[in-house]
């Protein structure tokens, strides 16, 4: 079962978000997606993977240990850019 999320905040500029997630410990160094406009950029982890879009991030994780590393995403984003708003998608 995956479990998938969209994280939205104020200020979302893809450089400075990849920035942030780049920070995050067990973030390992991925490619960038051509995405165009969404200025994509793939950030695998263990049991999780996550990616930049023009409003903020998207993230999925396959596993429980990978939903464990949503609250460190958040909290890192929430400490770059205040409040951030998630979304559970079906």
């Amino acid at each position: 079962m995956g479990y998938e999320y969209r994280l939205t905040f104020a200020g979302a500029d893809p450089a400075k978000t990849r920035h942030a997630i780049g920070q995050l410990p067990g973030v390992e160094h991925a490619d960038a997606r051509d995405a165009g406009a969404a200025a994509a950029l793939a950030r695998p982890m263990p049991d999780a993977v996550m990616w930049c879009t023009a409003d903020g991030l998207s993230f999925c994780a396959n596993t429980s240990e990978g939903l464990r590393c949503l609250g460190t995403v958040i909290a890192r984003l929430t400490s770059t850019f205040g409040t951030v708003e998630v979304a559970e998608l079906e």
